[in-house]
């Protein structure tokens, strides 16, 4: 099994924020989908860094809240930064964990 690293990780949550639609310019929500479906490759494979580093702490909760913490903490998903809403960046995370034993947030 390859490892994942934080880098890793900031790399796929980056790219979720990427293609994250800018709320402000989906009117509809067929254009949230068409939007979203355009980007469904990139969203599969971030979502699969995101489950692939979580089973990495499979078996140790506390480093798993830790980092969960971390990662939906760290600046560089701000508004500020990105000029998104970053709720997506700790819904990602929560729907990327919760299939590892012993997570719940």
């Amino acid at each position: 099994m390859t490892t994942i690293s934080d880098d890793d990780v900031h790399n796929a949550l980056a790219e979720l924020i990427r293609i994250k639609p800018d709320t402000d310019s989906i009117e509809t929500i067929k254009a949230w989908r068409d939007h979203i479906m355009q980007y469904r490759e990139q969203d599969t494979a971030a979502m699969a860094v995101l489950r692939g580093y979580a089973r990495q702490f499979a078996g140790d909760v506390v480093a798993l809240r830790e980092r969960y913490y971390a990662l939906s903490g760290d600046r560089r998903y701000r508004y500020e930064t990105t000029g998104k809403d970053l709720g997506g960046v700790a819904a990602a995370l929560k729907d990327a964990w919760s299939l590892v034993p012993g997570w719940q947030n």
